[in-house]
């Protein structure tokens, strides 16, 4: 600490904060000098020190620019952020979230005139180094034969709800590659495709989906194993094609498709497009615990949007975001009450992200969207999952 006060100090005002013992989960606000956010010009620089086996975040917000911005984790006992200009406004309701069971933090505040040089570059002992290669396992167990596997697969499908499973053998060539048109009914799929293991156990296959029409992003696997998976909703009747390699050549491939349908929760007057995204959002799981249709919905753009939020104590609730338009979109999406806090987000182009929380005593509370990307529209639902009777005392769902 005495080198960085040291170094920042040189460069303009720095303020220490006492040293603090944290508990995992817990959440403490960094107050900040009133000089350091009422200047339009210049940057805050906050650094957040412990042990270095200590692990916590750095959060960022204000009530106009959304908590939601990316958290700063701590690496080696050390989480720093910078801000400057307008943007220093963000770290009005800066805080620490402890995740380790304990660990005391102390903070420094520094007021420059530009970026000061990142604390890591002069603390020797917080520098992480090279990392290590990972270890060997030794080689790939051998893969099981495809009808076994693929038995294995439609036994699990049906027991989360699949109403169909439809197996298709092919021979991939003599590169092993191979290609299978499709015709997705409404709804969302699972789509495996097995190989043979060759003699060394090695098969490494990859699979995606090509759009027909070639306007809408498909999933794709480019894990290394001897299987690839990919899972795709669908709001109307599609033809795609699903492409793969990495088999060996000319060899049995075993296609399996398993399918649930879209609940009538998900209103058709939403359209396919709403419909698909929001399903893929919200997941097998969330949507089969759906009770009923949306009790509130909301259009919006891109930015951050506020929108107030009834329910009913004890309830459990799912919340679900998904783009209709745009380009390089990302979601964070938040609910607030005065007993839950959650949140979730997505990396770029994803099609939407959801949570879900349980209301315990709150009958009101809000849910914050910040949207990134170009010309970005979206639709968000709100969905009851469980009655107040069946729900209270239960406590959080993972989102």
């Amino acid at each position: 600490m005495a080198r960085l006060v040291a170094q920042w100090g040189a460069r303009g005002p720095i303020q220490r904060t006492p040293a603090r013992l944290l508990h995992r989960g817990e959440r403490r606000r960094l107050p900040l000098p009133a000089e350091a956010l009422g200047a339009p010009a210049g940057c805050v620089t906050v650094a957040v020190l412990g042990a270095h086996d200590v692990s916590f975040v750095l959060q960022t917000g204000t009530d106009a620019v959304s908590r939601r911005a990316w958290p700063v984790a701590s690496r080696a006992g050390l989480a720093e952020v910078t801000r400057c200009g307008p943007r220093k406004a963000s770290l009005r309701e800066l805080t620490v979230h402890m995740r380790s069971p304990r660990g005391i933090l102390e903070s420094v505040v520094h007021l420059s005139a530009d970026s000061p040089p990142p604390a890591r570059s002069f603390l020797a002992s917080r520098q992480l180094g090279p990392a290590l290669p990972p270890g060997s396992i030794g080689p790939r167990p051998r893969l099981a034969p495809v009808k076994e596997r693929a038995g294995r697969l439609e036994r699990a499908a049906k027991r989360a709800g699949a109403s169909r499973v439809v197996h298709t053998a092919l021979t991939s060539d003599g590169a092993g590659r191979g290609t299978l048109p499709l015709r997705l009914d409404p709804g969302c799929h699972r789509l495996d495709v097995l190989a043979e293991g060759d003699a060394s156990g090695g098969t490494d296959v990859d699979a995606r989906l090509v759009d027909l029409h070639g306007d809408e992003p498909l999933p794709e696997d480019v894990s290394e194993s001897g299987q690839a998976s990919l899972s795709v909703c669908v709001g109307r009747a599609e033809r795609l094609s699903l492409v793969y390699t990495g088999t060996p050549g000319r060899s049995d491939v075993m296609v399996t498709v398993a399918s649930w349908p879209l609940p009538e929760s998900l209103p058709e007057a939403w359209g396919p497009l709403a419909r698909a995204r929001l399903a893929g959002a919200l997941g097998r799981e969330l949507l089969g615990s759906l009770q009923g249709g949306p009790i509130q919905t909301s259009l919006g753009v891109q930015g951050v949007t506020r929108l107030p939020l009834e329910v009913e104590p004890g309830a459990c609730y799912a919340v679900a975001v998904a783009a209709l338009r745009g380009a390089g979109t990302s979601f964070a999406l938040g609910v607030r009450t005065d007993a839950v806090h959650r949140e979730n987000h997505t990396r770029e182009d994803t099609g939407g992200v959801a949570l879900s929380f349980c209301a315990e005593g709150a009958t009101a509370g809000n849910v914050e969207v910040h949207a990134g990307g170009f010309g970005v529209a979206w639709v968000l639902g709100v969905w009851q999952t469980a009655p107040a009777t069946t729900s209270a005392g239960h406590g959080e769902l993972d989102g």
